[in-house]
């Protein structure tokens, strides 16, 4: 037998050996989540259970954990990413376990990652003295609504020296069994804006001006609508989306403001700027037809999430030897969402995939739901693939 396949042996039967310990992790952290930059307490259960391994993290990113496996004079590296933060969720599951904070919810998954994440650890740390090179393990604080937990990871070096990185996240629209990659573009930049409409002093003194900021709102929110199909190219998907609208009185008092909020999606690089140059036209034109004053800025979310050939092939060729190819799905298009695994991207290459976590796909909910939940023998499958995947990076660097 030769070294890898002893190695991909062991990873097969620790992943099931530990399969109760990983639910019991997840169900504990699922009963304490917290937000992000909060996760002190989820800091300490993973650590607890390492230290009955015998294996000591250290702190980063203040409250996110790093867990460096594999011999210390090796060049090698490799990096995976695990996020750990919950969401102001209302849980409306009735699990046994559900959230004991009234409105936060690990309603995104992170804390299945977190088990899996665990669970690559303790397997992979059994044969650390066998392995190819360097494995970096982080827990990654505040991830959700780009908090800023990818930006003090790379901050604090914690991608020094990595050669590669991985990702993943588990996805309800896939069966457990299941992975979904993509090579190239995967997911879209994603960009706020805040925009305050301003009557002039004319306006907020007559009944009969006193709406045109009101009136020069709606304008602006029909016109966005139309930008994406009569302004930009239909190869380069993208969308101004606003969000929140505040403003008006309803009773005789005249309001002088009103506010949107909204952000910006695009799946292509040189879109990114022209879509802010294209809202920033939109509105000037409006405001001078209605003679208000306005300010609009902008605020830059997470860039393009491009997965790199290389990983994402060692990922597809992982996968469909433990799945079969049939259960590694080839995304058809990118998607409009938010992951900040993408900083990562722009620094090093890597690959992010999707992890089936759905036992029926007919009731399964969707993230951010209050509803949503995992078929949890995803956790087994997620920590074999991330094994394999990490140990063939190494040995193909």
């Amino acid at each position: 037998m030769t070294e890898i396949s002893t190695l991909l042996e062991h990873i097969s039967k620790k992943s099931k050996q530990i399969f109760p310990q990983l639910v019991e992790i997840r169900r504990q952290i699922h009963q304490q989540p917290e937000l992000a930059w909060e996760e002190h307490r989820t800091g300490q259960i993973i650590q607890n259970r390492l230290n009955k391994s015998g294996i000591n993290g250290q702190t980063c990113a203040e409250t996110g954990l790093l867990v460096e496996l594999g011999p210390d004079k090796s060049n090698k590296a490799v990096a995976l990413r695990i996020d750990m933060d919950a969401l102001p969720v209302q849980e409306q599951t009735n699990l046994p376990f559900a959230s004991q904070k009234p409105g936060v919810m690990h309603a995104c998954g992170h804390d299945v990652h977190i088990a899996i994440g665990v669970g690559v650890i303790e397997v992979l740390h059994e044969i650390k003295e066998m392995l190819p090179g360097k494995i970096r393990i982080f827990f990654q604080p505040a991830k959700e609504f780009n908090s800023g937990g990818a930006q003090k990871i790379i901050q604090e070096g914690i991608l020094e020296g990595v050669q590669q990185i991985y990702g993943f996240h588990v996805h309800p629209s896939l069966n457990v069994g299941q992975i979904g990659i993509k090579f190239g573009v995967m997911l879209s930049s994603s960009d706020t804006f805040t925009l305050e409409i301003k009557s002039k002093d004319e306006a907020v003194r007559h009944h009969h001006l006193s709406a045109i900021n009101i009136i020069t709102a709606a304008q602006i929110i029909n016109a966005l609508r139309q930008i994406t199909s009569r302004r930009i190219d239909p190869l380069k998907p993208s969308q101004i989306n606003v969000r929140t609208i505040c403003g008006g009185q309803f009773n005789g008092e005249l309001t002088d403001r009103v506010e949107l909020k909204g952000d910006i999606f695009t799946v292509d690089k040189e879109m990114r700027g022209q879509l802010q140059e294209i809202l920033q036209q939109t509105v000037t034109g409006f405001a001078q037809a209605n003679d208000v004053d306005f300010e609009l800025t902008f605020s830059p979310g997470p860039p393009i999430l491009h997965n790199e050939y290389e990983p994402t092939h060692t990922v597809k060729i992982a996968a469909q030897e433990l799945l079969g190819e049939k259960n590694v799905i080839s995304l058809p298009y990118p998607e409009f969402a938010i992951e900040d695994f993408s900083y990562y991207l722009q620094k090093i290459p890597g690959s992010y995939f999707r992890l089936g976590c759905a036992s029926n796909l007919d009731t399964s909910y969707p993230l951010h739901s209050p509803y949503f939940n995992v078929d949890e023998s995803c956790m087994e499958v997620g920590v074999k693939i991330l094994s394999r995947v990490v140990i063939e990076s190494l040995y193909q660097a």
